[in-house]
């Protein structure tokens, strides 16, 4: 089975120059725990992921005086560039060794021609909807 077959194609996804309050904020609105980060030309340029909003906000309980201020800032300071991704030819079973190998719960699904082009997003939860029932 190929990642096309089960990725969720155009997720929702940020610009770098976007704040990391957006950021936030779109996570928690539309309940996503990863968010792509592409450019004007819908490259992609990284990932965020709940998991780094959560340092984040830890980071903020020690430091109350600076919080309007780092939630301004743009959301590439938790942006992760150094992404695995997968493309949309590649196999499921082979993703799923990605992701057990990067420890991440989602990758970011490029197309097969355009390696820096987003075609959407392969999660642990578009695995599990996929998975044949017996």
């Amino acid at each position: 089975m190929r990642v096309e077959s089960v990725m969720t194609p155009e997720p929702l996804t940020i610009r770098p120059d976007a704040s990391i309050y957006d950021a936030m904020t779109l996570m928690m609105e539309r309940d996503i725990r990863h968010l792509p980060v592409v450019d004007s030309r819908g490259e992609l340029v990284g990932m965020i992921s709940d998991r780094d909003l959560r340092r984040f906000s830890l980071s903020l309980e020690e430091d109350q005086s600076k919080l309007k201020e780092r939630l301004r800032a743009d959301v590439m300071q938790l942006t992760h560039t150094d992404v695995v991704t997968v493309t949309t030819e590649d196999e499921v079973k082979d993703a799923i060794d990605e992701m057990l190998e990067a420890k991440v719960g989602a990758l970011p699904v490029v197309d097969a021609v355009d390696s820096s082009r987003l075609a959407g997003i392969l999660s642990y939860v578009d695995i599990l909807r996929a998975w044949p029932e017996d």
